[in-house]
């Protein structure tokens, strides 16, 4: 059989665990403790709740603790691994120095890099050079580019074709981390 002040602490708890299932983090818990029994008692959110009874205490508290120490430094990230500037015929105008290019077709850029691992291509066609279009580049093995030139490909189309081959020459720029 459960003791009266085991009743109250069983309830009192729930009460406060399901008040606190409900609110808030940033939510003020405000509560009564009985003097002898130490059980809580009347558990409030609100900003003004009525005084404690006789023989109780006030007792506030929240959700959120003191914010710890910070962790340790994670190691860095992979950074840019290689950048281009590629004319519309395939040639590098400028490089980080470690990127190769290859213009098997119309529209379509082999592109290898040395140096680490490629996970993530960007391709901007060069503005000044092109009258519109679009560019896509993607992080994979591509078939039918030499072996040294098969990490990455890049299409560039006209303005009006969505998607496909035969595409269009144009220069771009390339980031590559």
């Amino acid at each position: 059989m459960i003791g009266t002040g085991a009743a109250l602490a069983l309830v009192a708890g729930g009460t406060a665990a399901a008040t606190a299932a409900f609110a808030s983090s940033g939510t003020v818990y405000k509560g009564c403790v009985e003097g002898t029994s130490r059980v809580m008692e009347h558990v409030y959110t609100r900003a003004n709740p009525p005084a404690c009874p006789s023989g109780s205490f006030a007792a506030t508290w929240n959700q959120v603790g003191q914010q710890g120490p910070p962790g340790p430094r994670g190691p860095a990230g992979p950074g840019l691994l290689a950048w281009a500037y590629v004319n519309a015929n395939g040639t590098v105008a400028s490089s980080s120095g470690n990127v190769t290019v290859a213009n098997p077709g119309a529209g379509s850029y082999c592109i290898g890099v040395t140096g680490g691992t490629a996970h993530v291509a960007v391709a901007s066609l060069d503005s000044l050079e092109n009258t519109g279009g679009t560019v896509q580049a993607g992080v994979f093995a591509a078939s039918g580019c030499p072996a040294n030139a098969s990490n990455i490909l890049v299409v560039t189309r006209p303005q009006p074709q969505d998607g496909g081959f035969p595409g269009v020459n144009h220069a771009f720029y390339i980031i590559v981390s």
